[in-house]
């Protein structure tokens, strides 16, 4: 099976999907280095009038025009910052998915001859059929920076499980070192104790698996080694539910899953947006089974404004805060309050965009428009209230009107204004609206 696809393909897939008159598509695609924004079109890159740039992000527009709903992943790329959400994810109107952490983890083990279970995540290279014994090998014992990033004498790890250290290089390199050296599997090991378990990937090209353990497991099998040279160990592929993890919080990961899920148990532990996208896509077709008459960005405001806050994010010295708006968008999905909700709002989120000293001499910097629709059975009387994250006594973001009626069915304008001359920096808030069957916010 293949692990990679091509535009051309994608395209004909989407557009079949389409003429077979589904409601909901999952798109687990993107490309951080698309040469086009999601609104380049025409003369821009050389094209008709009206004709995108980037063919996906045109064939996601048509689509999402015509009233299919789009689910794409945000992409793998959270760890090089902001503005890296992928294309076509970065198309307005389509629903795009982060990821966050959850408690239950899976991963395989690592046993040692005298009965110590260490906890290891399989990556994305070859999956053993079953448990490997063979001896643990350290590679400090030749490569005194222990990465494994410059290779090895030819035959020095010939039937060993090679021990590395993660870092300096890629774990492909890694991995393809310690197979040129005769390596029958490699266990890397985190370079710090605060660091996660999660699969090494770019692997699906190597012949040999390979599997991460903690800093901790790390330091225990290198003190073991030196007590028992030579000690075969066992890594056995089978999944059992790890020591609880913190749940949600941000995930750091890249969000491209395994290239190959087979696993000979039956189960096994996966990462990346790609798959948070497929459980957004879910929740999609149950707002529109529930609302068959529900637009494409009615079936997105659904999902987000319902979705639940309380995720945390890291800061680059690794303390914890609330996460905000553009790493986790509305929040956690609640499927449950999204069907529940009889309140959508269009555009699904509001932004002023950057602001520039010819704004600031106006006084007044910005509007939004957003329209409510009351989808309900009975009239609703909506209070809306703004919630400004980051405070600023030089500018302000206010809601007209605040009180909205709406009879049943009935659709209205509220208007969200910026005035005054906001300090450099990012600031950010939501708009609360209570009166419905569920509370909804509009970040």
């Amino acid at each position: 099976m293949n692990d990679i696809t091509t535009s051309d393909v994608v395209l004909q897939a989407l557009e079949a999907v389409f003429n077979d008159g589904m409601d909901v598509a999952l798109l687990s695609a993107g490309d951080l280095g698309a040469a086009w924004g999601p609104t380049d079109s025409g003369a821009t890159c050389g094209l008709a009038s009206g004709t995108a740039c980037d063919p996906l992000v045109g064939a996601v527009a048509t689509a999402s025009l015509a009233g299919m709903t789009i689910v794409l992943p945000a992409g793998k790329d959270g760890g090089s910052g902001s503005n890296t959400i992928n294309t076509p994810g970065d198309y307005a109107s389509a629903i795009t998915v982060g990821s966050t952490t959850k408690v239950h983890i899976l991963a395989s083990t690592l046993t040692t001859a005298t009965g110590d279970r260490l906890q290891a995540r399989l990556g994305d290279g070859p999956q053993p059929s079953g448990p490997v014994s063979v001896p643990l090998y350290s590679v400090s014992s030749i490569d005194a920076t222990e990465h494994g990033c410059l290779g090895y004498p030819a035959g020095a790890l010939s039937g060993k499980i090679a021990l590395i250290a993660v870092g300096q290089c890629a774990f492909a390199i890694k991995v393809l070192n310690a197979q040129a050296a005769g390596a029958a599997a490699v266990v890397s090991f985190n370079p710090s104790d605060g660091a996660g378990l999660f699969p090494p990937t770019g692997l699906s090209d190597i012949a040999i698996p390979s599997a991460l353990v903690s800093y901790a497991s790390g330091a225990f099998l290198k003190t073991y080694l030196a007590a028992h040279p030579g000690a075969v160990v066992t890594l056995d592929p089978g999944t059992a539910e790890a020591i609880p993890a913190t749940a949600d919080t941000v995930s750091s990961f890249s969000s491209r899953g395994p290239n190959d899920l087979y696993s000979a148990s039956r189960y096994i532990g996966v990462d990346g947006t790609s798959f948070a996208a497929a459980l957004a896509a879910g929740g999609a077709a149950l707002v529109r089974q529930a609302d068959p008459g529900y637009s494409s960005g009615q079936i997105k405001s659904a999902l987000t404004h319902t979705a639940a806050s309380g995720i945390t994010d890291f800061d680059a010295n690794g303390d914890p805060f609330r996460a905000r708006s553009i790493a986790v968008g509305g929040g956690k999905l609640n499927v449950g309050s999204a069907v529940a909700s009889t309140l959508t709002m269009v555009p699904a989120t509001v932004s002023f965009l950057a602001v520039n000293s010819m704004m600031l001499a106006d006084g007044v910097l910005a509007t939004r428009s957003v329209v409510i629709t009351n989808t309900g059975s009975t009239s609703a009387t909506l209070q809306l209230t703004v919630q400004q994250r980051d405070p600023d006594g030089k500018a302000s973001v206010s809601v007209n009107p605040a009180t909205l009626p709406l009879t049943a069915g009935q659709s209205a304008s509220v208007t969200l204004t910026l005035s005054g001359q906001p300090l450099p920096g990012i600031y950010e808030g939501r708009i609360a609206i209570a009166g419905g069957a569920v509370p909804v916010q509009i970040p």
